[in-house]
């Protein structure tokens, strides 16, 4: 049994139109399964739990974008049930790093073949005991201000529409860089501490790709045992706007401006609470520790 959790308005309504094909695949190969369809943010992780607990699915498939993505993982981390994945958002961060296809029926073939893959995953935790896991990258601060701007335009869904997904993330960079202030930050890094005055944004990696295709930690892997961490520190404005191209090549870190650690974890405080978000959505704000759960997610 095949379990699918379904984003119908991933994609500004892409995601509708890929099911309705979808399952038409699925009845006609007479491939049995079972779906949920979300019906608002953060109901895919429930979702989720609904399908492990009542169908016993050899895979559940998250048919939607990053967002839809990081709810089902979150029911899946630490189980057996491995997570597949359909892309109809705009980022699809997590297929660029796992190799699965953009097109969607090249992913479900994908996903019917079943070869599976054992990755870490990063685990937010919260000082209120509340935790969340991500599969991408965490940012925070400008990163965080930007990803927030992105999921709140109304350019997103046009852009979506157009299949241009990217340039949402680049128009809201640039509203953003006009109005943001950076800010001291305190990071604690395996038990070491170290504060970094003027922080643009930091990034706490467990794979390569953020943001629809940049590379912010290029050297970062899904399945090391690591996190990697990027900070961005002690630039002018027009410096990081000059600096922002380099990242879809990865070619960034070479500046002086950037400095990169490898961990197992990392707790982030700053002087003025800064926005957290994890493959693209928001998780609140600074104080936080990041750690990595080495090989705890199965993904096919």
């Amino acid at each position: 049994m095949y379990g699918f959790i379904v984003n119908k308005y991933s994609g500004n309504g892409r995601g509708a139109k890929i099911w309705e094909k979808v399952e038409l695949i699925l009845k006609e190969r007479q491939i049995p399964y079972c779906y949920r369809v979300t019906r608002q943010k953060g109901h895919g992780t429930q979702l989720a739990y609904d399908l492990l607990n009542e169908n016993n699915p050899k895979v559940i498939v998250a048919v939607g974008g990053d967002g839809t993505v990081n709810e089902v993982l979150n029911a899946l981390v630490g189980t057996n049930v491995p997570l597949g994945i359909l892309p109809t958002g705009s980022g699809n961060d997590l297929c660029r790093e796992m190799n699965i296809p953009l097109n969607w029926r090249m992913a479900l073939n994908h996903v019917l073949k079943g070869k599976i893959k054992a990755i870490d995953v990063g685990e937010i935790l919260k000082h209120n005991d509340e935790s969340r896991f991500y599969s991408t990258v965490a940012g925070i601060g400008f990163d965080g201000q930007v990803a927030l701007a992105t999921n709140e335009s109304k350019y997103k869904g046009i852009m979506n529409t157009l299949r241009m997904g990217k340039v949402s993330y680049v128009l809201s960079v640039l509203n953003v860089l006009r109005g943001y202030t950076p800010s001291n930050l305190t990071l604690t890094i395996d038990g070491e501490s170290k504060t970094f005055p003027n922080v643009w944004l930091v990034a706490v990696a467990n794979s390569s790709f953020y943001g629809g295709g940049m590379r912010i930690s290029p050297a970062a892997k899904p399945d090391d045992g690591w996190l990697d961490v990027c900070i961005v520190s002690n630039l002018k404005r027009w410096e990081l706007l000059k600096l922002f191209p380099q990242v879809y090549k990865g070619d960034h870190i070479d500046y002086h401006c950037v400095e990169t650690f490898r961990c197992k974890e990392v707790q982030v405080e700053s002087e003025v609470p800064s926005i957290v978000h994890a493959d693209g959505e928001i998780l609140g704000k600074t104080p936080l520790t990041i750690r990595n759960r080495q090989k705890s997610l199965y993904i096919v």
